[in-house]
């Protein structure tokens, strides 16, 4: 998710169906404070995500900010991080944009098992 500007108060982003709400200050659970620059609005974003403790969210995402871009990752790999989905809510001023409706690049892959043999 992309940050060209400011948000503002009331912007919202939903992220596998829990929406993050943007607020003047005092954020609380799943709100982010708005910032003085698109870094900052970005950086507020994704430690609200880090630190929510809703189902669906914790333990399934996390979020890392540079630069006005948040990069929303799923907990565990493979495809089934695929399956949360982002969106766009409220942009009052048009200064948010995601990069798609699902988070993307997860595949499966190979299991390694490993054999220990010898005598009980």
């Amino acid at each position: 998710m992309t940050f060209s500007g400011v948000g503002q108060a009331n912007d919202t982003i939903i992220i596998n169906g829990v929406t993050f709400t943007a607020v003047a200050s005092g954020a609380t659970g799943n709100q982010w404070n708005v910032g003085a620059s698109a870094t900052l609005s970005a950086a507020a974003l994704a430690a609200a995500i880090n630190a929510s403790a809703t189902a669906l969210i914790s333990g399934y995402v996390t979020a890392e900010a540079v630069s006005g871009v948040v990069t929303i990752t799923a907990a565990k790999a493979g495809r089934n991080g695929n399956c949360m989905t982002l969106a766009e809510g409220v942009d009052g001023l048009t200064h948010m944009a995601v990069s798609g409706a699902r988070l993307t690049g997860g595949t499966d892959g190979t299991e390694i098992t490993h054999y220990f043999g010898g005598a009980a």
